[in-house]
């Protein structure tokens, strides 16, 4: 992606050789999504193994157990919110909670009284026939098989953003960030042109250039939210073409 040229265009070039040119630029990328690295998880993917805890799947879980596996925030608030419907919420992580996960859900974790922490342990096994039926935790002490008709695997993603490095701002995990986030990146002065104004909420580091959907830090990871990104940018692109406003 080269710097714009005198009539403002920007010229980037796509994988398969093509080149194009735009005033505005919007990354959507997205993200990949690390897969549950247990012994059958590829049979049981959508059939019990899911990658995302939403308020439906929470509600089908009504006092039955259920299984997370993950130590990050993703995970703790999947357990805060399948607590409040599910039996016994077991979220198992290869870590202590407290080293990966924000201390005000841990805090929430810790005052549920139906959800149980495997410390230092991972889901080596899914079984059943066409749906899934139990898990085999192992680690800590001898295997312990748990009935459970749903695994929430919160394990993170790999945002698609290795072609944009040193280009626009990105956390640490390699998020895009954008708005305020943009604002106070400690790439934002060498990238950002112009003190008229400050990046929107979707834009980045870079004038004129937008990320949205899965690859933007704080994303909810959900096709919903992505396809709202997608609407809220077109309204932040034709305010930064506005001369108006800029």
């Amino acid at each position: 992606m080269s710097e714009p040229e005198a009539g403002g265009l920007r010229e980037i070039g796509l994988a398969d050789g093509q080149r194009v040119r735009g005033r505005c630029v919007v990354l959507a990328p997205g993200a990949d999504y690390r897969r549950l690295p247990a012994e059958n998880a590829d049979r049981f993917e959508g059939l019990g193994l899911y990658y995302a805890a939403t308020h439906i799947q929470a509600q089908q879980c009504s006092m039955e157990d259920v299984v997370v596996v993950g130590g990050g925030n993703s995970a703790g608030q999947a357990a805060v919110k399948l607590a409040d419907h599910a039996r016994e919420v077991h979220v198992v992580a290869r870590r202590r909670i407290e080293l990966g996960m924000s201390r005000y859900l841990v805090d929430q974790i810790e005052a549920k009284s139906n959800v149980r922490v495997w410390s230092g342990c991972e889901a080596r096994t899914l079984e059943g026939d066409e749906q899934l039926e139990a898990v085999v935790i192992s680690g800590a002490g001898p295997d312990r098989r748990v009935e459970t008709s749903a695994v929430f695997a919160m394990i993170g993603a790999s945002p698609r953003s290795e072609g944009l490095v040193n280009y626009v701002g990105r956390d640490d995990k390699g998020f895009v960030v954008t708005g305020e986030e943009a604002r106070s990146h400690t790439e934002f002065s060498r990238h950002w042109d112009g003190t008229d104004r400050g990046p929107s909420m979707l834009e980045c580091t870079r004038r004129g250039v937008f990320a949205i959907g899965d690859v933007r830090r704080g994303s909810t990871k959900r096709v919903a939210a992505a396809v709202g990104d997608g609407a809220l940018v077109v309204r932040s692109i034709h305010a930064s073409l506005d001369p108006r406003q800029s």
